[in-house]
């Protein structure tokens, strides 16, 4: 089975900025020579005319990959996002850019993506760059490598809500297929799994790498284990996941708080 790929150069997205600010260039910056794959644009109609349920047949499912890369430190902020629908196993549609941000970049996260500050001076807006994946993600379920669903957490953080209702995790659809202990990395699970990553660490390249990967454990899952329906992959209900997070940490917090009346205070 074929790998996805994305296609060539982006050009200007048609979707608007909020406020006064003028409509950017998406900032591809993977590449490819393949054109048969169209970017995403904000009137763009998914293969999808149903949003997904439990029951939804795996073969009728619309997911698409994503893959966020951050300035490296909390409160994460989103510089490059990647995405890529796949329908029936095949590619249909992507979404590749950087994100504009004054944002520090945490040198640590630098040396591993790549990406500089003045790189993202003339990328386009969050605003623009979230109307593109919703257009994306309509009807779909999101796929990500990411056991606490960072991916979908941070984009429902930037959006104001989720895209969508429901994320699966690669890394634990790996675990349960393989009975491992822990779950995966993605550069692993590529290697079990035959898959090339031609750019670990850009967006597009993980969320393509990701995708691929997704493909090939939903044949590993009906051969091993029957897999028909969206419940049989156990995906996580994204607005429930998001509430429990915050829950852990403001009662986590709390705890902390309490720590620090009791063995911090002082006494006037």
């Amino acid at each position: 089975m074929a790998d996805p790929r994305p296609g060539s150069s982006m050009p200007p997205s048609d979707a608007k900025d909020a406020g006064t600010h003028s409509v950017r260039k998406l900032l591809p910056r993977l590449g490819s020579d393949d054109d048969s794959i169209p970017e995403v644009t904000s009137h763009w109609t998914g293969p999808s005319s149903l949003p997904p349920s439990p029951d939804t047949l795996l073969t009728d499912l619309y997911a698409v990959a994503v893959d966020c890369e951050t300035q490296g430190h909390a409160p994460a902020q989103l510089i490059e996002i990647g995405a890529l629908g796949i329908f029936h196993d095949e590619p249909v549609a992507r979404l590749e850019t950087l994100v504009h941000s004054s944002a520090h970049i945490n040198p640590f996260a630098a040396r591993i993506h790549h990406i500089s500050r003045g790189m993202l001076h003339d990328a386009p807006h969050v605003h623009q760059t979230m109307d593109l994946l919703r257009a994306l993600a309509a009807n779909a379920v999101t796929v990500e490598h990411s056991p606490d669903a960072f991916d979908s957490r941070l984009i429902a953080h930037v959006a104001g809500t989720p895209i969508t209702t429901y994320t699966i995790d690669t890394s634990r659809l790996a675990q349960r297929i393989w009975d491992l202990p822990q779950t995966i990395s993605l550069e692993n699970l590529c290697i079990r799994l035959g898959v090339t990553n031609r750019g670990a660490h850009f967006a597009y390249g993980d969320a393509e790498a990701t995708a691929a990967c997704f493909i090939r454990l939903l044949d590993l899952g009906r051969d091993m284990f029957g897999w028909l329906t969206l419940k049989d992959l156990e995906p996580i209900d994204v607005a429930a996941f998001i509430v429990h997070v915050a829950e852990e940490k403001a009662r986590k917090e709390e705890r902390h708080r309490q720590y620090r009346a009791r063995y911090h205070h002082k006494e006037p």
